[in-house]
C-alpha cells in the first residue's frame, strides 16, 4: 500500500510598498523629503500616481524599508500609520513598547484602541526611545508583506544537487 503525498506550495513572504496605503506611503515621502529640504520632491509625490508612490517609496526607504529612514519619519509612523492597525496589532505594540518602560505605565491595561493611540501619543519620540521606533518600523514591514508563492526547484528550471 502506497500513501500519496501531497505537497502544498511553499511561500515566502517579502515587504511591499504596495501593500502599504498609499495615504501612509505619500506621508511618509513628504515628511522625509521635507525634512531634508527636499521642496521639488515634495511637489513631485504629491502629484504621483498610487502605484508610482509604492515605487518611489521603495527607492527612498529600502525593500524592506531601513531603520535608519524610518527613524526620520518614527512621527508619521505614529500618527498616520498606527490608526489603520487593528486592536491586536495595537496591543503587541503596546506590549512590546511597554518592556522598556518602568513605573505605572510598564503595566498599564487599555480599554480601547483610542486608549492605545493616546499610549503612543505620550511615548516621546527621543533617541531613548529606539525600542519603540524599531518596534513601528518592525510591525510595518510584518504587516505588509504579502505572501507569494515559490515554486519547488524543479519547477524553477533550477537542477538538482
Amino acid at each position: 500500500m502506497t500513501a500519496t503525498v501531497q505537497h502544498k506550495p511553499k511561500t515566502s513572504k517579502r515587504f511591499s510598498w504596495s501593500a502599504v496605503s498609499p495615504a501612509v506611503t505619500r506621508s511618509l515621502l513628504i515628511a522625509l523629503y521635507e525634512r531634508n529640504g527636499r521642496e521639488q520632491d515634495v511637489v513631485a509625490i504629491r502629484r504621483l500616481e498610487d502605484v508610482a508612490v509604492a515605487k518611489q517609496a521603495g527607492h527612498t526607504f529600502g525593500r524592506p524599508p531601513k531603520q535608519l529612514q524610518l527613524d526620520k519619519v518614527a512621527d508619521v509612523l505614529r500618527d498616520r500609520w498606527l490608526p489603520t492597525l487593528n486592536r491586536a496589532q495595537l496591543d503587541y505594540l503596546a506590549w512590546d513598547a511597554q518592556a522598556t518602560l518602568s513605573g505605572p505605565e510598564k503595566s498599564a491595561t487599555f480599554a480601547s484602541k483610542a486608549a492605545l493611540l493616546e499610549f503612543f501619543q505620550r511615548r516621546a519620540l527621543t533617541r531613548t526611545s529606539r525600542r519603540t521606533y524599531a518596534a513601528l518600523s518592525s510591525a510595518l514591514t510584518r504587516s505588509n508583506q504579502p505572501s507569494l508563492r515559490r515554486g519547488h526547484r524543479a519547477q524553477r528550471g533550477a537542477t538538482a544537487r
